[in-house]
């Protein structure tokens, strides 16, 4: 797991005010460029890896955190594939308010640890 990514995310997470990160704003911290799709994969690859960890500890998806830049400011596909596979979303059920949802409990549990 790339440790230096999970910190910054729990570090967004306990922030007052409550803020998201974008993409493009962790990229460099592994040395990624969000401009190619190699890198995006990667970047995909490494967020996967950081919520799988803390959902397999009864945590809530921490890469909720992380959002594209624009209108509207949501996580990219990857986010809601996990949350699918790990049968936290249902075909169909609506991914801005699972995001939303999640978000908070990001938020809430990451305030308190």
């Amino acid at each position: 797991m790339h440790e230096v990514i999970h910190e910054k995310l729990k570090e967004a997470a306990r922030a007052k005010p409550e803020r998201l990160l974008y993409y493009s704003d962790i990229a460099p911290l592994s040395g990624l460029d969000m401009a190619f799709q190699e890198d995006r994969n990667k970047m995909a690859e490494i967020l996967g890896d950081i919520s799988t960890y803390e959902h397999d500890r009864g945590r809530p998806l921490l890469s909720a955190v992380v959002v594209h830049r624009g209108d509207p400011q949501l996580p990219g596909d990857g986010f809601f594939k996990l949350a699918m596979s790990l049968k936290l979303i249902r075909p169909g059920q609506d991914r801005a308010m699972f995001w939303a949802e999640e978000l908070k409990k990001v938020y809430e549990y990451w305030q308190h640890h």
